[in-house]
């Protein structure tokens, strides 16, 4: 069991925000998870199995199998993240007409708060890729701290214990109450953003000026 124990030890150090470990006898699942809504939800599972030292890994939904190293592992995962990425992009570039809006109502708010006229110097219909940066930014250069892991799973078995519960009723209620304050947190996070960006390319403008 050295390889599988090598595997967990592994999901610890690099994945533990990610992927959902199930050791069941010998048979070692990995849940590869994504999110959406502000809710977790399972993109693809890898099973994994040791024989005579090696790993045999099955990965669902697509059911094949191979024999793969703790890196090869680790390629797997990577794969993983360019199908989610290139699934949200295809998504997003699809709702660029509401984000245009969205970004005019941001430099309408800057202007009011600096006081400027930033939207004569940007022009957000040639920066369509925009959203997506954010949504990488957020999901693939932030490391989450101990900190954070630590108040995550504090919140995910409190939100368990909490969803047990509650009647069917009261269930979908929560839900609609959880996916609502997602949308807030994620629109409030997107502004931040935006004014970052803007107000870095205002920086730019006047250090050009001088």
């Amino acid at each position: 069991m050295k390889q599988i124990t090598d595997v967990i030890k592994l999901i610890t150090d690099k994945y533990l925000d990610r992927v959902n470990v199930v050791l069941n006898k010998e048979m070692l699942s990995l849940e590869y998870l994504y999110y959406i809504n502000g809710e977790q939800d399972v993109f693809k599972i890898v099973q994994i199995t040791e024989n005579d030292n090696q790993l045999y890994a099955k990965i669902y939904p697509e059911t094949t199998e191979e024999i793969i190293t703790i890196k090869d592992l680790e390629d797997i995962f990577t794969g993983f993240e360019k199908e989610l990425f290139i699934n949200k992009s295809k998504n997003q570039i699809s709702d660029s007409k509401i984000e245009q809006e969205q970004y005019q109502e941001y430099l309408n708010m800057i202007d009011k708060i600096f006081n400027i006229d930033e939207d004569k110097d940007i022009d957000f219909s040639k920066l369509k890729f925009l959203n997506i940066i954010f949504e990488h930014f957020a999901e693939d250069l932030y490391s989450p701290s101990e900190k954070h892991n630590k108040l995550r799973r504090e919140y995910i078995d409190i939100t368990n214990e909490f969803r047990e519960s509650l009647t069917d009723g009261q269930t979908a209620i929560y839900e609609k109450i959880s996916d609502l304050n997602s949308k807030m947190t994620e629109e409030i996070e997107q502004q931040l953003f935006i004014f970052g960006f803007v107000i870095g390319c205002r920086i730019k403008m006047d250090l050009e000026m001088k």
